[in-house]
């Protein structure tokens, strides 16, 4: 399983490809490998909060701060 996850990282990091062959295999194993689903939304949430930093630091005045995480235990 871990060689699986480290291979999906290195295809996020260089293939776009949103329609081919790569990326239909990428999508069944989505839909079927509990452990890719879970790899494939932590890659998208960090992306998006990447995104949100990136916006929120081009535009400060018009984007609020998104809140920040409670600490545990709260």
């Amino acid at each position: 399983m871990d060689v699986l996850l480290r291979a999906l990282d290195r295809v996020a990091e260089g293939d776009a490809d949103m329609a081919g062959p790569v990326a239909a295999v990428r999508t069944r194993l989505f839909h079927t490998v509990p452990a890719v689903r879970g790899k494939a939304l932590q890659v998208r949430l960090t992306a998006q909060r990447e995104i949100a930093r990136e916006l929120h630091t081009a535009f400060p005045d018009e984007l609020p701060r998104w809140p920040r995480r409670r600490s545990q235990g709260r």
